[in-house]
């Protein structure tokens, strides 16, 4: 379908695989730390659930004439942050050295953000501010990497770090201002700290 509607196909598969592949690796990342059983299964038969909804969107954003394209680009960008979260928690609990879990960190948060950013149709040189977001996101990263916070609670804050730098980009050409960007991302922000605190107090 994408070979039949662009001149550039390798990229637009590239671009259309991204949800999918992660979605799949999140998954992955979940079983590996489930104990088999019943929940186990229930985690199996969700995640197949949202690897069709996931197909089911990509699919109808190949068609840009589709009345369904605005839910697909909810999906797909919920997706997007869903699926960061996981990784960034999964490699906090089965990766203890810096050096070893910075490159899975870039890798996810590039191709999420360029996913992320090219599903905005006002957002222009995608892959440079995908780099700028990845290159950002792992250095913060790395500078929380010590601190003692239960693996929820960093990704959490990774994951609203990541949110932040990527609605900043997409905001930036309305606003023409980096401080009413970050201004527009408060209520969402606020509530991913306040979900930081409450899983410090409640573990």
């Amino acid at each position: 379908m994408v070979s039949r509607r662009s001149d550039d196909p390798f990229y637009e598969k590239f671009v259309h695989m991204i949800i999918p592949f992660a979605t799949t690796l999140a998954l992955g990342i979940i079983l590996r730390n489930v104990t088999i059983g019943v929940g186990w299964i229930a985690v199996l038969y969700l995640g197949g659930i949202l690897l069709v909804l996931v197909f089911s969107a990509e699919c109808i954003l190949w068609d840009r004439g589709d009345i369904k394209i605005p839910f697909s680009v909810l999906l797909i960008s919920a997706s997007a942050y869903a699926v960061f979260l996981i990784a960034i928690i999964g490699i906090r609990i089965n990766i203890s050295r810096l050096v070893l879990e910075l490159p899975p960190v870039f890798f996810l948060a590039f191709i999420l953000a360029l996913r992320i950013l090219m599903l905005e149709t006002a957002v222009k040189k995608e892959g440079v501010k995908a780099l700028t977001i990845a290159l950002l996101t792992t250095e913060f990263d790395a500078a929380m990497h010590y601190i003692p916070l239960n693996p929820l609670s960093f990704g959490v804050i990774i994951l609203t770090f990541f949110y932040l730098l990527t609605n900043v980009m997409i905001s930036l050409p309305q606003n023409n201002s980096i401080r009413l960007s970050i201004i527009s991302q408060k209520f969402p922000l606020g509530f991913l700290m306040v979900l930081v605190v409450l899983i410090e107090v409640i573990t």
